[in-house]
């Protein structure tokens, strides 16, 4: 996770923690805000450790996005990088990750697949 943007604890099938590294961001006056960049997960699939790569986007709405205040939306995409996995993500074929942030909780809720 060195030279990481931020970082989330995932918790669920997958525990551990998400690191994000921001490569592109945009910012409109109308609060639309746009992110991509890689992620580096280190942690484990239902008990069994293991790391992967994604390639992501985050698209969100805010008041304010030049100061992350009022988000009202957000969501994200991950797939996950090929032949990224180690340990329980080794040889995985195809895998995405999806976030839809919770914004009255504060949480950020994932669903996603992995293929064998």
């Amino acid at each position: 996770g060195q030279g990481a943007s931020y970082a989330l604890t995932m918790t669920g099938s997958l525990e551990g923690c998400h690191y994000i590294f921001i490569e592109t961001s945009r910012c409109l006056e109308s609060g639309a805000y746009y992110e991509s960049g890689t992620e580096t997960f280190v942690g484990s699939y239902d008990g069994q450790p293991g790391t992967f790569t994604t390639n992501y986007v985050f698209t969100a709405k805010y008041a304010n996005c030049t100061t992350f205040t009022g988000e009202t939306a957000g969501r994200c995409q991950h797939p996950f990088e090929n032949c990224s996995g180690t340990g329980v993500f080794a040889g995985i074929k195809e895998a995405r990750l999806d976030m839809r942030d919770d914004t009255t909780a504060g949480n950020f809720p994932y669903r996603g697949h992995l293929l064998f």
